[in-house]
């Protein structure tokens, strides 16, 4: 894809072709430049697009045009030599390079499984590395990506499988006991093994091994999340999430102003609409993202304190939760 190209497909168009002597649309013209200029300002404060440094700017636009905006910005801070701890989760930290090379092994192993570009793959993980490399992947490989509610019940997860035409699967170990329901022949992964597992389904950790870590070429498609309804009632319905302007975040970091290279708490689970947008913009700003399975409000407050979060993804219960625990904890900002 040439840079015209990419510039095209990740920018906002403006346009122009009122009427001659059109007031209004003239002033609508004009409002549409102002706030494209504002939401540049915005990035640009936030450290989203670095100026001076506009061959970091481009870069990353055009690893969003290879890959999509959740693997695009992680693929071009790797690039670009960024050395910083990406993810800090229960076995430890992951660097951006770590994270970019295990996830380019963990295409190659989902391709000589046959899950090519356009396949759909089904995902049950708590917020942990086997999640992030997971979305990282499918994004690189353009599989489409179901996440998967931790709360289904068996009858839930066949329906929305088989709704979804959900080809193969990565679930944590927790969740055997709910997969056992998908057909044999689904090929299945397992994102995170408890120690005491009997399990004889390989671990992401399993088929990377051995597997090249280099780059991988854009696929011929592009993948994309499929979030779903929290309804209560019925099986939960799949909302696409596919690609938008890095424009976009702009409205956002000027409510919240997270910066380059600060550290967040990602409490609220990541496969939910809140922590997947706000994950994905964390790793944009090249942030550390420190992340917890089950949340505890005790521990969650011990892990701001020691990694020294400047802010926290949390959904209103936990906050609350949070809150009680520490009416004194006033550093956390709730998203």
């Amino acid at each position: 894809m040439s840079l015209s190209q990419i510039l095209r497909s990740s920018t906002p168009t403006l346009t122009y072709a009122a009427p001659e002597g059109s007031y209004m649309s003239a002033q609508h013209f004009l409002t549409k430049i102002t706030d494209t200029v504002g939401a540049i300002r915005v990035m640009n404060r936030a450290g989203l697009l670095p100026f001076p440094r506009i061959d970091q700017g481009i870069r990353t636009i055009s690893a969003i045009g290879k890959f999509g905006p959740f693997a695009g910005p992680v693929h071009a801070n790797a690039e670009a030599g960024l050395d910083a701890v990406a993810l800090i989760d229960e076995r430890g930290s992951l660097t951006y390079g770590d994270i970019e090379e295990q996830s380019n092994a963990l295409v190659r192993a989902w391709q000589a499984d046959g899950l090519t570009a356009g396949s759909v793959m089904g995902c049950m993980c708590r917020n942990h590395r086997g999640l992030v490399l997971t979305m990282l992947a499918a994004a690189k490989n353009g599989t489409t990506l179901v996440l998967m509610n931790t709360g289904f019940a068996s009858v839930q997860l066949v329906d929305v499988a088989a709704r979804e035409q959900v080809q193969a699967f990565v679930y944590d170990d927790e969740f055997h006991a709910v997969t056992q329901a998908l057909p044999d022949e689904m090929t299945k992964y397992r994102s995170w093994a408890e120690v005491d597992s009997a399990s004889q389904v390989r671990t992401l950790d399993d088929v990377i091994e051995g597997r090249d870590r280099g780059a991988v070429p854009e696929p011929s498609t592009h993948g994309g999340f499929v979030l779903l309804t929290s309804g209560t009632t019925g099986t939960p319905k799949g909302a696409p999430r596919g690609h938008t302007s890095p424009l976009a975040s702009a409205q956002f970091l000027d409510r919240v102003p997270l910066r380059r290279g600060q550290t967040m708490m990602m409490a609220a689970p990541a496969f939910h609409a809140t922590g997947v947008s706000q994950f994905a913009l964390a790793l944009a700003l090249g942030q550390t993202v420190v992340m917890l399975r089950k949340f505890d409000p005790e521990h969650t407050i011990r892990l701001i304190e020691e990694h020294r979060c400047k802010s926290a993804s949390e959904n209103s219960g936990m906050s609350h939760a949070v809150r009680a625990s520490r009416r004194d904890m006033v550093a956390i900002m709730t998203m």
